[in-house]
């Protein structure tokens, strides 16, 4: 069980699972095992910003695959409810922790930023600007010219009703998501 103190309240993280996959053929591993008790998975979110996941994992045997930079992380809980998913910010820091009957023991420090960064990392196409549309449909619209269609929209809802709204090839997608 892992507890984690927030605001003075202990919460358990009983059923959580982290799994990464590394784009080696292998599918997504289930690392939920070698989570660190000391530096659990903590999620940051931010309103329209890239929302960050840090956790450690401990190097506890031969079987272990050290995940490499830009594999994709999946935390969820054991019913498959995502809590984050992303993709790993680089390759994860090594720290040594000591030695003890297995051999030498390290913590290995992943950084993860959530999957608006695939987002981000596209250029947004010209266009004319959107006139009398709804903020959702304009959010839309970015969004599948970015994703050219493989991110669902479906859930998008129109708050609000802009008179006009021109989307600029210099600002990325999270900007235009901030506006």
């Amino acid at each position: 069980m892992f507890l984690r103190v927030l605001g003075g309240f202990v919460l358990a993280f009983k059923k959580m699972k982290l799994t990464i996959d590394n784009f080696d053929n292998a599918g997504a591993r289930d690392y939920t095992e070698w989570i660190d008790e000391e530096c659990l998975p903590k999620v940051v979110r931010r309103l329209n910003a890239p929302w960050k996941m840090t956790c450690g994992l401990i190097l506890a045997d031969s079987s272990f695959v050290v995940p490499c930079a830009g594999a994709h992380v999946l935390l969820s809980t054991n019913s498959g409810t995502p809590l984050f998913t992303g993709y790993l910010d680089g390759v994860p820091e090594e720290e040594y922790l000591g030695w003890n009957e297995r051999g030498p023991q390290y913590r290995l420090a992943l950084s993860a930023s959530s999957d608006d960064v695939i987002l981000d990392r596209q250029t947004l196409p010209p266009r004319p600007a959107f006139v009398e549309r709804g903020a959702g449909q304009i959010l839309a619209a970015l969004c599948d010219d970015v994703s050219q269609g493989q991110v669902s929209t479906s859930g998008a809802e129109d708050v609000e009703a802009l008179q006009s709204y021109f989307a600029s090839v210099r600002h990325s997608w999270s900007e235009h998501a901030a506006r």
